[in-house]
């Protein structure tokens, strides 16, 4: 649940529920049910994949860090704190590398990698970042949530939305043959982080477009891979693209 204050829009204090929450309520069927498990050949490209039992979604990765920091949920929460202040040390400073990273080491002087595989692949890409766990709401929904990283590509000057995730190494993250599928009219969607994740980001750019008329041109999760020490770049893929509006109306309707 989200409390939202009162703006220049509202002069009232209201609750919105959490995007997650609600994506998980709307969308996913019960994950103790063993009869919500597809295990027909569905989809024959994902075959290649490891066998794993039907698992607890909701439940973080027990064996996805090799980082210095706690494991599971403690991680992702760290990585995120740690992204966040970077970012806002980069506005304040003006982008002077010296003084982030001084004053960045006061507040953790043993960062985790991964906040830094992050950082590093924003500088690869040439992507200066704009702002981070920036907080959105749709009073059409009724849901909140926060933006992980928004950055802006210095290649044309367009805006990226930008998802991080911090596990899930893999095949725990991927399609598997024994995955269930969402709940109609999303059920052509496997109820796998993956797909997860790309819904997450299905709505934040909803949002952002519809309520706040701010167009992104990319919106990609960014995954580390704390065992790996790798990074991966997912882009919102042509599938979740075509059933934005689907989207948009469930949601609409639920609001009503």
């Amino acid at each position: 649940m989200f409390l939202v204050q009162p703006s220049m829009f509202s002069t009232q204090k209201k609750i919105y529920s959490g995007l997650t929450r609600r994506i998980r309520q709307t969308f996913w069927p019960n994950e103790y049910d063993d009869k919500s498990i597809n295990y027909k050949n569905k989809n024959t490209n994902f075959y290649n994949y490891k066998k794993r039992k039907h698992r607890s979604y909701y439940v973080p990765s027990k064996r996805k860090s090799n980082c210095p920091q706690p494991p599971g949920l403690e991680h992702g929460l760290s990585v995120h704190n740690q992204v966040c202040v970077y970012v806002r040390l980069c506005i304040l400073y003006n982008d002077d590398e010296e003084e982030i990273n001084t004053v960045f080491y006061n507040y953790f002087p043993e960062p985790d990698p991964c906040t830094f595989r992050i950082i590093s692949f924003c500088k690869l890409k040439n992507w200066t970042p704009i702002c981070s766990e920036y907080a959105i709401w749709s009073p059409r929904w009724n849901i909140a949530t926060s933006v992980d990283l928004i950055v802006e590509d210095n290649s044309d000057n367009s805006m990226i939305l930008i998802e991080l995730k911090t596990g899930y190494e893999g095949e725990e993250y991927d399609v598997c043959p024994t995955d269930s599928y969402m709940l109609s009219p999303l059920d052509m969607f496997p109820n796998c982080p993956l797909y997860q994740h790309q819904v997450q980001v299905m709505a934040m750019l909803i949002i952002l477009y519809k309520d706040y008329d701010i167009k992104m041109k990319r919106c990609v999760i960014l995954r580390t891979c704390p065992k790996s020490k790798g990074i991966m770049e997912i882009e919102l893929n042509s599938l979740c693209m075509k059933n934005l509006e689907i989207l948009n109306q469930i949601f609409c309707k639920q609001k009503k």
